[in-house]
């Protein structure tokens, strides 16, 4: 179980490749032009998540996929603003360009959405963990990742990945349960350490896959806001994980966790109230899950409140 802490998060930007290049022999080549991703994230309203060739400006479905995960976190920061990170993970080879970026949803036909941040990154092969964090305000924005190589023939091969980012207000209003992030490792905590993904003295790694093995563990974080409690006080708080199996016609309940209290009996004498946060969180062993998807859903109560609030997420669980 991970504990109450503040923490500042991180974005995952996994190491990307080239192909061979006509001729059949490998060479070493800079990563892609980001400009030849600006098609895919010019029509990304209308296009699907997947894989495509880009030739010219024009789309076509690619034969293999590049997976992509997109992870969100919200947390509060200095001055009581909102501090938003991403994490997009996936699996390719080298000489990659990657472009994020995220857009307030309130354009109109004859006024595009207005793009309120913008990244771009040329990670090298292999897995890399880099920080991307924004200031945003509570709301709902759109969230749009482009990752692409070269293609031996031409042109490239690049993945769309979509989001939509709800941002909490982590300051004031209604109980928030920040996004749900998935874990690929658990480990102890250096004493006193805060910072990305320290969940008081659990240091979680954040998955770049939504897959995890049979045989292995599920870890999940997230935090929880604006609880209602007496000054001083610690919040009375419940959490019940519940998994659904996504089925052929719908999402069937699969099982439920017991029962997590967050409150004066199990948070432990170094909460502090004032900080405003609760770091909730659980491993699961995945031995008694079948092969196939599944959704997990978190809900809270704050039961001194009278308040509930929810996230979801899916992963897969595989040989």
């Amino acid at each position: 179980m991970v504990r109450s802490h503040t923490v500042t998060a991180w974005i995952i930007l996994v190491a990307l490749g080239l192909l061979a290049p006509p001729g059949g022999q490998t060479q070493t080549a800079g990563p892609l032009d980001p400009a030849v991703l600006e098609p895919l994230l010019r029509g990304a309203a209308t296009t699907a998540p997947g894989t495509y060739v880009v030739t010219a400006g024009s789309l076509a479905p690619a034969a293999d996929a590049i997976p992509l995960l997109v992870q969100a976190d919200a947390h509060r920061d200095a001055g009581q603003t909102i501090r938003v990170t991403v994490a997009l993970g996936g699996e390719v080879s080298r000489g990659t360009a990657v472009r994020l970026r995220i857009l307030s949803p309130d354009g109109t036909a004859a006024r595009p959405p207005r793009v309120v941040a913008d990244a771009t990154a040329f990670p090298p092969e292999g897995r890399m963990r880099l920080v991307r964090e924004f200031t945003l305000a509570a709301g709902e924005y759109d969230l749009q990742a482009a990752v692409g190589h070269r293609r031996a023939e031409g042109g490239a091969i690049a993945a769309l990945a979509k989001f939509r980012l709800t941002v909490p207000d982590v300051w004031r209003g209604p109980l928030a349960v920040t996004p749900i992030v998935l874990g690929e490792t658990v480990s102890a905590a250096p004493p006193a350490q805060t910072g990305a993904f320290i969940f008081g003295p659990t240091a979680l790694i954040p998955a770049t896959s939504n897959g995890f093995a049979q045989g292995g563990e599920l870890h999940v974080a997230f935090r929880v806001f604006n609880w209602k409690a007496e000054p001083g006080k610690k919040p009375d708080l419940t959490a019940e994980y519940t998994f659904y199996q996504q089925t052929e016609k719908r999402l069937a309940f699969f099982n439920k966790m017991k029962p997590q209290r967050l409150d004066a009996g199990t948070l432990g004498e170094a909460f502090d109230p004032a900080a405003g946060v609760v770091t909730a969180g659980m491993t699961v062993p995945l031995q008694a899950f079948p092969f196939g998807e599944f959704q997990l859903k978190v809900r809270v109560t704050d039961n001194a409140g009278g308040q509930s609030a929810e996230q979801q997420v899916r992963f897969v669980v595989s040989p």
